[in-house]
């Protein structure tokens, strides 16, 4: 004859209340430590798109200059040449973080600027806007941070 024995109550098994709070307080640090780091990626990135950007503009700058021989519209009225649409802006498509302009022009000379949009993601960029010449010296305006920092 067989003896039944009468079933042990099972244990029920998960995680406590403490082990998901452990975890949780792991992930917060982790996050804490690692968004900076990816904010500044990020900014970098940017940065580095409105950089090619100013060189692709001051390439039509060079070509307008070979066209017309001078980098001005030569019109008194409305010296600066205006860059065609997908040339001024960062990125090229989507939402614009910079804006991308020609900001002094004459004859023999010109400034390109690139300037964070006013409510993007580069508006309180600690480089600023970015300059360009027509001698490729790059520059930055409205802020004390190297030159060399911002354009790395």
């Amino acid at each position: 004859m067989r003896h039944l024995h009468p079933r042990l109550p099972h244990r029920l098994t998960g995680f406590t209340l403490v082990e998901m709070l452990t975890v949780l307080a792991v992930l917060g640090v982790l996050a804490a430590v690692s968004y900076p780091s990816y904010a500044a990626h990020l900014y970098r990135a940017h940065r580095a798109d409105a950089q090619a950007a100013l060189m692709d503009a001051a390439f039509f700058m060079q070509r307008h200059y070979a066209a017309h021989h001078r980098y001005d519209t030569g019109d008194a009225s409305a010296p600066l040449v205006s860059l065609p649409a997908p040339l001024n802006q960062s990125p090229r498509q989507g939402t614009a973080h910079y804006l991308i302009s020609v900001t002094q022009a004459d004859a023999g000379s010109y400034t390109l600027s690139a300037t964070p949009v006013s409510h993007g993601p580069m508006a309180h960029d600690t480089c600023g806007s970015l300059t360009l010449n027509q001698h490729h010296a790059r520059g930055i305006t409205g802020t004390t941070v190297s030159v060399a920092q911002c354009w790395r």
